[in-house]
């Protein structure tokens, strides 16, 4: 197989026969020219667009790492124009110990420049995975330029004693598109961060996660560890959309689902920076916590964390409303967010704690929080750092002109907290039906501030994950 990697130029195509396996660590070598070069398979593949299932694998042409120490397949500095179609990647029966099943770039300080950088890249249709008791890092490295990993299934990527991900990129300029997969990661099944980029002044940018399906097997707890769904410590112009995250408990961290923040992991990269990010249209659920964003949530000098905004997505079943009687169940912890953070239109529901907890000595800029359903527990605003509740949380922690308003916040006293929202006393009193709609003749159909209804569109929610789970 490496023999032909080698021959081919980009135009060819390499065909590796359906059933058969390749036992190896493979490179991408560099080529001269224009086109793709494609490897794939001789079977049946679903079509573009439909994500492939382990049932497929019969379909496909296997490649087994012979030391899952290195990847089965990995680029060469500056290797481009490679799209893998249809190849299932996976170690040898056995193994016990392993790092990146398929690395795309070099997450290292030997890739310094971008002339380094492989680029052009796509993983489409592949069924990437580890095996029930290897210990690794992760199922895919994406340190890479203008790359897309599409309609795969990327599982039982897990590990003990160090985090594991199903995708992790630090190193690599982007644009990524990372579409239609079901994505396994014991740690983080996608984490960009964790380790400092090592090109000066770059960052992973232009970043779409789209009709993913992150899922954590419930098999997995107290076997392998677990931290959370998805994590950015840096990224720029990000946008997470039509996304199904499923099942995060408290392990190695207190199962948060989705952390945000700026953090220089090292010591060397104080460019790191998380940066315009849009969440929208996404279910959360069956988690302990809901999301963590932090201006810069570790010691070190980077770029606080900014413009963030969370709109229209639906949370259920967070902390004791899920599978996680008695952990924290808080929906957002906040703190320092600079140049503006936006929650408005979601639906969040725990009857567990705290909705929000605020801390930090950097105080949060242009924050708006509006038109949103929370089932809120206990208080809805605290203030972590002892500055009280409600209003005075919001004091303490958000520059002056914050927003909070319009929001229907079940189960608090109005008493101490912001005006103009509505605080019923249960969450019968919303009388949302079992898909989370309200009931036509609510109060709240027409209150939000743009005149719509208050919580998330379910509607919207609905279509922008249809099939996602499937």
């Amino acid at each position: 197989m490496q023999a032909a990697l080698n021959a081919a130029s980009l135009g060819d195509e390499i065909l590796l026969h359906a059933g058969a396996t390749f036992t190896g660590n493979y490179t991408l070598p560099v080529k001269s020219g224009s086109g793709w070069l494609i490897i794939t398979t001789t079977g049946t593949l679903p079509s573009p667009g439909t994500r492939v299932h382990p049932s497929d694998a019969a379909q496909m042409a296997k490649i087994v790492a012979a030391d899952p120490t290195s990847p089965a397949i990995q680029t060469a500095p500056g290797a481009h124009n490679y799209r893998l179609v249809g190849l299932e990647i996976t170690a040898a029966p056995g193994a016990t110990t392993g790092y990146s099943m398929v690395a795309l770039g070099d997450g290292s300080a030997t890739q310094n420049t971008l002339a380094k950088v492989p680029h052009d890249l796509i993983l489409d249709r592949m069924y990437v995975h580890g095996t029930p008791t290897l210990n690794f890092q992760r199922c895919v490295a994406l340190n890479s330029g203008s790359t897309a990993i599409v309609d795969s299934y990327l599982s039982e990527c897990h590990a003990k004693g160090m985090d594991a991900q199903a995708i992790a990129g630090w190193n690599g300029p982007g644009p990524y598109r990372i579409e239609n997969n079901y994505l396994e990661g014991s740690g983080e099944n996608v984490m960009f961060g964790g380790a400092d980029p090592q090109i000066t002044g770059q960052l992973p940018r232009d970043i779409t996660i789209r009709r993913n399906y992150f899922f954590k097997p419930p098999s997995w707890k107290g076997v392998w560890e677990a931290k959370n769904l998805l994590e950015f410590k840096i990224g720029q112009r990000i946008l997470v959309e039509g996304n199904v995250f499923e099942n995060s408990w408290p392990d190695a961290q207190v199962g948060t689902a989705i952390v945000m923040g700026s953090t220089d992991q090292g010591g060397t990269a104080p460019w790191s920076e998380t940066s315009a990010v849009t969440f929208r249209n996404n279910i959360v659920r069956n988690i302990a916590q809901g999301f963590s964003i932090s201006a810069t949530p570790n010691p070190g000098v980077s770029v606080p964390a900014n413009h963030i905004a969370i709109l229209n997505n639906l949370l259920e079943r967070v902390g004791s409303d899920g599978d996680y009687a008695g952990e924290a169940g808080r929906i957002f912890e906040l703190a320092g967010i600079q140049g503006g953070l936006t929650i408005q239109h979601n639906t969040a529901l725990t009857t567990h704690n705290y909705s929000f907890v605020l801390s930090g000595a950097r105080k949060i800029q242009q924050l708006v929080v509006s038109d949103n359903i929370f089932g809120a527990g206990d208080n809805v605003i605290d203030n972590a750092d002892g500055k009280g509740f409600g209003t005075a949380a919001l004091n303490a922690s958000a520059e002056s002109g914050w927003v909070f308003r319009r929001n229907v916040v079940v189960g608090v006293p109005p008493a101490s907290n912001p005006t103009d929202n509505f605080y019923p006393a249960a969450s019968a009193n919303l009388g949302l039906n079992a898909a989370f709609i309200l009931p036509s003749g609510s109060l709240y159909l027409n209150a939000a501030t743009d005149g719509s209804a208050v919580g998330a569109n379910i509607a919207t929610i609905n279509a922008a994950t249809a099939g996602v789970t499937q």
